[in-house]
């Protein structure tokens, strides 16, 4: 039978106080190092989930590279264009000597007894898939009569960032009688981007405060067909894990805003541009307003911009166009008035979105006398 010991169980020798800190100082530097390996692949990993590689480039395309715009309209450019590289329908497109949607050159300035109206814009105004006779332009001058003419300064995929340079460069150059920068929902969402869809980087504002400040600019020059590219990054570089916490962050508020578009970065940052570009105008001395066109989607189901850019006058005029659509009467009515494809307006669109800002001046008494 083995005897049972009552001497208690050895113990560790206790550790001396220099050996216990040295050994919680290589507990925090190994939990640290793990942190830092942590966070560095979550950056690399974020930045490598970024990477598209660029695709051929459309030999049709009227597009060209500009440091500050990202792409500009190739001046005397003439050809066909398809509404979508899948869709049958195609389209003519000119452009005139000096970079805008015409079939024929304008004047440095106004001619004599002409007043001249200036819309800047994306495709909705530059009429993607109609023909520049059917384009919102042409159909607004014959509306207002021979004394008006009316240039189209519309540029594809541009966002509200970019209407806001083109006003300054280019619209307020051709002496204008009144600037109007015609907007869609999407013009707001592209404005919070570096990169276009398309792999072109662009200009991007940031809004500090109440103050607005260019970044990106001069713009690099697009990716070569293959190459990979950033499909978005920080306005600013730095970290990517960073910007994507703050964007997180972000939508939780918006989600305990309900929601709201008041509450959304894109609406925010357009609403400062579009103020930005009414206060330029108004320094040079040309009246100034903004328009919204009617999307298909949101003409069924309701646009939230509506309400927030009403809230924008009496500094900035605002001619909403989704009356002049609605008054069409049921929805089998209206659908004519886009294209099925893709959403833009068609010829019969473009129509009811001339007579819509001709009925909006002459009621708000803004046509230039």
């Amino acid at each position: 039978m083995r005897a049972v010991s009552d001497d208690p169980a050895p113990t560790k020798p206790a550790l001396s106080p220099a050996r216990a800190a040295r050994r919680r100082k290589l507990r925090l530097a190994c939990s640290g190092a793990v942190l830092a390996l942590g966070l560095l692949a979550a950056e690399v990993g974020l930045r490598i989930k970024s990477l598209e590689r660029a695709k051929p480039r459309d030999p049709n395309a009227w597009h060209e590279y500009d440091p500050t715009l990202g792409w500009r309209q190739i001046k005397g450019y003439s050809g066909t264009a398809k509404l979508l590289p899948d869709h049958p329908h195609t389209y003519p497109v000119a452009i005139n000597a000096q970079g805008w949607r015409a079939d024929r050159p304008y004047a440095a300035t106004p001619p004599a007894g002409k007043k001249r109206i200036v819309l800047v814009g994306d495709s909705f105004t530059f009429g993607a898939g109609c023909s520049a006779a059917e384009s919102v332009s042409v159909l607004l001058e014959q509306e207002l009569g021979e004394r008006y003419e009316v240039l189209n300064l519309g540029v594809c995929a541009y966002g509200v960032d970019q209407m806001r340079l083109n006003l300054e460069q280019h619209a307020l150059a051709l002496k204008p009688d009144l600037v109007l920068i015609c907007v869609i929902q999407a013009n707001f969402r592209r404005a919070l981007r570096s990169v276009a869809l398309v792999g072109h980087k662009k200009p991007r504002f940031v809004l500090e405060g109440e103050r607005l400040v260019l970044t990106g600019v001069p713009v690099a020059q697009p990716p070569e067909p293959g190459e990979l590219f950033l499909e978005d990054y920080p306005p600013r570089g730095g970290s990517f894990l960073l910007w994507k916490l703050a964007q997180v962050g972000t939508r939780m508020k918006v989600k305990l805003a309900g929601g709201a578009e008041e509450a959304r970065p894109r609406w925010q940052l357009g609403r400062a541009l579009l103020l930005d570009s009414a206060r330029v105008a108004r320094e040079a001395g040309v009246p100034f307003g903004a328009v919204l066109w009617p999307s298909t989607n949101n003409l069924l189901r309701g646009e939230p911009l509506r309400p927030l850019m009403k809230g924008l006058e009496p500094e900035v005029p605002f001619c909403d166009a989704y009356p002049a659509f609605e008054a069409l009467g049921t929805a089998e009515e209206i659908l004519p008035t886009h294209f099925l494809a893709d959403g833009h307006p068609s010829p019969a669109g473009q129509r009811v979105m001339a007579q819509a800002v001709a009925a909006f001046l002459r009621e708000r008494n803004l046509l230039p006398e």
